[in-house]
């Protein structure tokens, strides 16, 4: 028996996802919303749930409004013909830090020091008259009366900002001697 067959040529086409999925998801304060953004190659498909049924959106951003708790969320990209396996985000919250507690202010005369200090448990950053300042203190010497006013102060943890305490600084000219 002489059996003669015949053949084809059969493509096969390898495809795999070009750049694996990268997530930055910021830690922001309880009652903020979470800004995450997905680099890669594809689409994304953004779930709330391990099993992927529970779709919040698509797209390289999404947006999750008001979290309270530190969550996870799961990401999937769809790169040509190819779907990744899920990736997990964690969504990490933080209390907002207490407002600090400020020493110093009140009334000055110009040429005396003007310093005010909070602990430095956390970044600080402070309002004054005379612009930002990021350091646990400010100091003038001699203080002006450009130095006069309010001065507001919160501690800062990654983006969460704490609640202001202020103090008012008031610099008065010294008196004048009549001789």
């Amino acid at each position: 028996m002489d059996c003669q067959g015949s053949s084809d040529v059969v493509l096969v086409t390898v495809s795999s996802i070009t750049e694996p999925v990268q997530v930055i998801a910021p830690v922001v304060c309880a009652g903020q919303n979470v800004n995450v953004h997905a680099i890669g190659s594809g689409t994304f498909s953004w779930y709330a749930d391990a099993a992927l049924t529970l779709l919040l959106g698509t797209g390289d951003d999404l947006t999750v409004p008001l979290v309270n708790v530190t969550d996870t969320i799961h990401v999937v990209q769809q790169d040509g013909p190819c779907t990744s396996q899920a990736s997990e985000v964690l969504l990490s919250v933080t209390e907002p830090p207490e407002a600090p507690a400020i020493t110093g202010g009140g009334t000055l005369c110009e040429g005396d020091t003007l310093l005010l200090a909070v602990d430095t448990l956390y970044d600080v950053l402070w309002s004054t008259p005379t612009g930002p300042v990021t350091t646990s203190f400010v100091y003038h010497f001699p203080a002006s009366i450009a130095h006069a006013g309010n001065y507001s102060v919160h501690y800062v943890i990654g983006d969460c900002a704490g609640p202001d305490a202020s103090v008012s600084v008031l610099v008065t000219l010294p008196p004048i001697v009549d001789l």
